[in-house]
Order: structure tokens, then sequence, then C-alpha cells
């Protein structure tokens, strides 16, 4: 049943992944990202619940750069809190870890069978590398402009055989668009995480500096550019900005 979809869930290499209602468990942990970081900042009744449900999903997505971006924004938030909720932490990671250990302890077979199956290839980052090593050579014929928008799947498979995307925004977006085009896509990203920056002050912002984080991370191992759930991201912080705008000048 390799590569088939069963009510939310994928099979890859024997072991199911969640998907949601998504067609790639990377992009169902993307799309979790955001809601992860949101339900654990929020007050709201029943937040809590909704964090754990949102992280275990993620969790069972089993995407190395969604679980990778997860770990990394709450690093972001690790920072940003004070001593008490820096504690709670690090008894949640000895939670976690407790657990794994536990699993690996009571099912010692099929713990290994996952790992071997999880962290093969790992080394040459699953085919990545050097896909992004052929890119940098093509990137020497045309530096400044690139091949143009939506032709990195065409000029690779013209070029080396292979007919996929780069699973690194920034690689693809230098690729299409030369150096032009990625310092015009960098320019925007880090005017975000300014304003991210910015609005962590507030408390019904917080979560947004740590999600966005997130998604720059992420972004190293997807080709999300021109993706609904990046415009999402987006589309929240923009309308957050503007709300604080707002509030600040009405008083």
């Amino acid at each position: 049943m390799e590569h088939s979809d069963f009510y939310g869930v994928t099979i890859e290499k024997s072991i199911p992944r969640m998907i949601g209602i998504n067609n790639d468990p990377n992009i169902c942990a993307l799309t979790l990202l955001l809601f992860s970081f949101m339900f654990y900042f929020s007050k709201e009744k029943f937040s809590k619940l909704f964090f754990y449900t949102a992280f275990l999903c993620l969790v069972l997505t089993l995407s190395r750069g969604g679980i990778a971006a997860l770990l990394v924004g709450f690093m972001v938030i690790f920072f940003m809190v004070n001593k008490f909720e820096k504690l709670k932490f690090i008894m949640i990671v000895i939670g976690a870890l407790f657990i794994i250990f536990a699993l690996a302890l009571i099912y010692p077979d099929s713990y290994e069978l996952f790992i071997e199956k999880r962290l093969s290839g790992l080394e040459e980052g699953g085919g990545r590398f050097q896909i992004w090593t052929d890119a940098f050579v093509l990137l020497q014929d045309k530096p400044i402009w690139g091949y143009g928008i939506f032709s990195f799947r065409t000029i690779m498979e013209h070029h080396f055989g292979i007919s996929k995307f780069a699973h690194n925004t920034f690689v693809e977006v230098l690729l299409e668009l030369g150096f032009i085009g990625i310092t015009l896509f960098l320019i925007p990203l880090l005017t975000t995480l300014l304003i991210c920056i910015r609005l962590s002050s507030v408390n019904e912002y917080k979560f947004m500096l740590p999600a966005f984080v997130s998604l720059l991370v992420a972004m190293n191992g997807l080709s999300i550019y021109i993706n609904i759930i990046f415009l999402f991201f987006i589309l929240v912080i923009s309308v957050a900005s503007y709300r604080l705008k707002i509030g600040v000048s009405n008083g």
C-alpha cells in the first residue's frame, strides 16, 4: 500500500504519516505550525487541548523539517518567557524524552526499524543536497535574472533528467529569479520578521514571532514561496500589525 492515502493518513516506506486534508505530510506540518503556537499562547477555553492536539498531529506527520521548525520555534519561546515558563518547558521536554525512551524499551525492534527508515538518507538530505548542488551549477549561467518564475522543475529535467522541486524555497527563488529576485524576496521577509519582533511585545500577538521563525526554518526544506499557507501566515501578520497600528493611533 505504498504511497496510498487512507482517511488523512498516507503510507511512506511502510510507515503511516498524517496528511489531514492535505496531499503531503510536510504541508500538513506547515499548516499546523501556526496553530500550534497560537493555541500555546491563547488563554481561551480549551486552548491547551487544541495546542496538544495540533502538536500531536504535527509530530504524527513525521515531517523532519516540520518537527525541526517546531523545535526552533519553541527555542524562540524559551527566550521570550519568564523563569517559571522556562521551568515548565524543561519539565515538558523531560516528560517527552521519558515517553520516547519508554516506547523504545517496550518496542525495541519496531523503534529501531522506525528510526532506520526515517533517518535513512538523512546525510544526503533525502537527495535534496544533490538537487541544490545541481541548481547552483545552473545558476552560474544566469546569476542575475535567473531562468524565470515556475521554471525550476523544467530546467532541472532539461539538464539533469529529473523533474523535482528544490525542496528549499530560497534555492528555488534563486535559480528562477537570480540574485535580483532573491534580494526582492528576502527584503519583505526581513521586514516581516522585524514586525513580528515588535508584535511580540503584545500578549495577543506573542505567538507570531516563534510562528514566523519556524516558517523561515520550514522554508529551507519546502518550496512554498507561492503557497496558500505561506500567504496565510503573511495575511495574519499583516492584519495583526494593522490592528496594533489602529489601536495605538486611537490612543
